[in-house]
């Protein structure tokens, strides 16, 4: 994606293009785009989400530009940085030169391009920026197809006025469907091209005068008059609607996945119709029976199929007239990305908090949304009104409980008297039950504490009666490092007096995703079966004790999740004097496992490398795409070669091997990942050896991500990863500049780079260094593209900057509040100082109307 040679307007977005490539499984061409950076008062550069809309057809981002522009504004004004990428289609672009075959290229070849836009947007933002899709119309329809293809990846979507059922027997199907036939697509195209010469050409000068665009705003009549003078935009959109016709029928039926993308995401999916919509017809009840009917909204109003086509201003007022609906699911996806990470020991403020203060109206529809008021967030000893406030604002939707019992909830407790410690958490909890958040209404649960005996009193709280609704459980124990060993053993007790466990049963149906982070191995496996099952997603980070699991003990865990997804297994807090058992071929025979759906997998092995070894043994997982590995081992003597080398050959006629002694001419010997796509090897900071072998393991490889040994091993064996040609590298002191900048030439012979992601704390410096112009466009947040820069032989080079260390690095909450509150003498505030203003300037905090007191 590089920008366009126009210079950016006034607003906060600028034109760029995307270029499809011709490599196999996918089309060529250009695809005009419309790009907003997000908003950043604090120097963060990364989004913390970013929406890809896909429009409808004909796909001319113009259309949405006014609707976008709004939908940005309203949320980084409410505090998240949101950047917003709409992509037109391929063909569909009357300033962008069009080969002939891009004439040709159908609703197939979209879907195939937006599938591709939407993995380069994954690997060129990384995971924790979060993807939301958007479509409209025939662009919902492509949505679906792209969750069908990445599932479970997207963060969100949402469907407008979506045309995803039986196009063709639609009221507008039925009247138009004949346009779409050849040879009419020629003649009509062919036409268009007379409104090109007078005295036709004064044709599209009269469009403002007549009644049906007398409304249109001036961007939206400038893109109607390309359109109709383009006769290649024409006749894309007419072939590419006759393919509408005959793919886009009954929900569930092939060519169509619709049905069974909705329901399997459904919890992530909102779609939002008119009340009468001749591209729709009856086909809203059979959307909103895939979907749940709070995430389905059917307007009573008279907004039409092209509501994009509609003015808007700049001014507060008209960005209240966004439809009530879309402003509550834009309020709902904002709240989610704003949850995770937060400042240790501040009082928690939402999103919701936040836009409940800007004016009357986003009040009103945030209150009147329940699912902005789900997450429970407790950090703090009672009175927990805002909790109260939440839990009566959410109606009867699942809860997302977050317990936080770190120094400022356990006030003024002592640190070791854990029954306290336990007996204020359950109160905590209790307290939520009262106010209407009962266990059967929890989706999530999260518990942090330094005490083991307040997380075991709190597991065998909510274990031993029914959660049906719980999906998500993570519970971190931050151990105290010299006393450890003695809480493991006393908690050992206490678990097993519990008698309770999360392995799948009707009391917890639908749990999928369970977190475990410094625990002992008790809490995953007893003496006689695993203690959680029917995974699809499973965190595993060891203790600091002596507690690890052994394979026969993970090999149980991971057999009773068969449809597990996503795994991973971090081992670096392992005492240096453990190593775990040496296990011969024969016992690892007995305990592997296979795990098809497996797809993403992160491994740090820290000096634990047989043992990491003999875990790979285990797990047959040959359709991994997405490897994060780390082999860095401290002061150990341990080395990887013998894991790296299992890597490389370990699968030999498609069997997982149980022995490493397979020499490099084995017939048939292959990589254990056969379908490895993307290789992430950021964290390994130690020697450029083990992440050399790692390359050599892989080649089919296509997407990389490294830091500066990583880029230092990849400079030495620049024939490694042929097939690689998406690199992200992040930018430490390890590497001299000069390195970096000769590495495309090196790699030159061996393949092309197509994107290179160079993340830095300091972009405007590298791009200096670099020579390259700006064009005037600087926006905290945003990346810069570039196509093929000078001294630099890559295809696309996207700057991106990464946030600095934060100020405060203090791990423990007493440093933290040290650092910020003024009554311990610093230059700090104070943390009870905070005020939020109204939109007038006037301080507004009501306990009852707006958020409560804060925790």
């Amino acid at each position: 994606m590089v920008p366009q040679d126009e210079t950016q307007d006034v607003k906060t977005h600028y034109p760029v293009v995307f270029a499809h490539n011709s490599q196999s499984s996918s089309v060529t061409g250009l695809a005009d785009a419309e790009w907003w950076p997000p908003l950043s008062q604090d120097g963060n550069t990364t989004p913390d989400a970013l929406l890809l809309f896909i429009p409808g057809n004909p796909g001319l981002v113009e259309f949405y530009t006014e609707f976008l522009e709004h939908l940005h504004r309203a949320f980084n004004k409410a505090g998240t940085r949101l950047a917003i990428l709409v992509r037109g289609h391929i063909g569909h672009a009357p300033s962008l030169p069009t080969e002939n075959s891009a004439w040709t290229v159908g609703l197939d070849s979209q879907v195939t391009s937006a599938i591709e836009l939407y993995d380069s947007a994954r690997d060129s933002f990384g995971p924790n920026t979060k993807i939301i899709l958007a479509g409209h119309s025939v662009g919902s329809w492509i949505v679906a197809q792209v969750m069908h293809a990445r599932p479970n990846t997207a963060s969100g979507a949402i469907l407008l006025f979506p045309t995803v059922s039986n196009i063709a027997s639609t009221p507008n199907g039925r009247k138009l469907s004949w346009l779409f036939h050849r040879p009419i697509p020629t003649i009509v195209s062919n036409l268009s091209r007379l409104l090109t010469f007078p005295p036709f050409s004064a044709i599209p000068y009269i469009l403002p005068y007549l009644s049906k665009f007398s409304d249109y705003p001036p961007d939206q009549l400038g893109a109607i008059k390309a359109l109709v003078t383009s006769p290649h935009v024409v006749y894309s959109a007419l072939t590419m609607a006759h393919d509408e016709m005959q793919t886009i029928g009954s929900l569930g039926n092939a060519p169509s996945t619709v049905q069974a993308t909705c329901e399997r995401e459904r919890s992530r999916i909102y779609a939002c119709f008119a009340a009468k919509d001749e591209w729709v017809g009856d086909e809203v009840s059979g959307v909103m029976e895939m979907l749940d009917r709070h995430r389905v909204i059917v307007r009573d109003d008279d907004v039409p199929h092209a509501f994009c086509i509609i003015t808007f201003s700049t001014s507060m007022q008209t960005i209240n007239e966004l439809p009530v609906e879309v402003l509550s699911r834009i309020f709902v996806l904002g709240e989610g990305v704003q949850r995770g990470p937060r400042a240790i020991g501040l009082p928690y403020v939402g999103f919701q908090d936040l836009v409940v203060q800007v004016c009357r109206h986003w009040k009103e529809v945030a209150i009147s949304t329940p699912e902005l008021w789900t997450y429970i967030f407790i950090s703090r000893p009672p009175p927990h009104l805002h909790a109260q406030l939440y839990v009566s604002r959410s109606g009867t939707l699942p809860l997302h409980i977050d317990l936080d019992m770190r120094t400022p909830f356990i006030k003024p407790l002592h640190p070791l008297h854990e029954s306290e410690q336990a007996e204020r958490a359950l109160q905590a909890l209790d307290f939520i039950e009262k106010i209407g958040g009962t266990r059967d209404r929890w989706g999530s649960l999260i518990i942090l504490s330094k005490a083991l005996f307040t997380v075991i009193s709190i597991y065998s709280f909510f274990t031993r009666t029914p959660t049906p609704a719980l999906q998500f459980v993570s519970i971190k124990w931050k151990a105290r490092s010299n006393i450890t060993d003695d809480e493991e053993d006393l908690g050992h007790q206490e678990f097993l007096f519990s008698g309770t466990s999360l392995a799948h049963s009707p009391q917890r149906p639908q749990l999928r995703h369970v977190e475990f982070s410094g625990l002992p191995k008790y809490f995953m496996f007893d003496c006689h079966s695993p203690m959680v099952s029917n995974l699809t997603r499973f965190t595993f980070i060891c203790s600091e004790t002596m507690s690890l699991p052994s394979h026969e003990e993970l090999s149980g865990v991971l057999s009773a999740s068969p449809r597990l997804e996503h795994l991973s297994v971090d081992m670096r807090a392992a005492r240096h004097h453990f190593a775990g058992l040496e296990s011969g071929p024969a016992s690892i025979a007995s305990l592997q496992i296979r795990l098809p759906l497996l797809r993403s997998f992160l491994l740090n092995t820290s000096h634990l490398h047989q043992w990491s070894l003999h875990l790979l043994q285990i797990v047959d997982a040959p359709g991994v795409q997405y490897l994060n590995i780390n082999t860095d081992h401290g002061f150990s003597k341990s080395t990887p070669n013998e894991l790296c080398q299992y890597l490389a050959k370990g699968r030999v006629n498609e069997a997982l091997q149980c022995h490493t002694t397979i020499i490099d001419n084995t017939p048939g010997s292959r990589p254990i990942f056969p379908h490895l796509k993307h290789l992430n090897v950021e964290r390994m900071t130690q020697n450029t050896q083990d992440i050399s072998l790692i390359f050599a393991a892989f080649p089919t490889v296509t997407h990389v991500t490294f830091g500066g040994f990583g880029a230092l091993a990849f400079y030495e064996h620049v024939e490694c990863l042929p097939n690689a040609s998406h690199f992200t590298y992040i930018e430490d002191d390890t590497v001299d500049l000069p390195v970096i900048l000769e590495l495309p030439g090196c790699r030159a012979s061996h393949g092309v780079i197509s994107t290179f992601v160079w993340c830095t704390d300091l972009p405007e410096e590298l791009c200096t260094y670099l020579g390259l112009e700006d064009g005037g466009i600087y926006h905290p947040g945003s990346d810069r593209h570039y196509r093929s820069p000078p001294g630099f032989p890559v295809d696309h080079l996207i700057v991106r900057q990464i946030a600095q260390e934060p100020l405060y690095l203090g791990d423990s909450d007493e440093e933290v509040l040290a650092a910020l509150d003024d009554e311990d003498n610093d230059l700090g505030f104070d943390v009870d100082e905070l005020i939020i203003m109204d939109e007038e300037g006037q301080e507004e905090w009501d306990s009852e109307d707006d958020v409560g007191d804060l925790e």
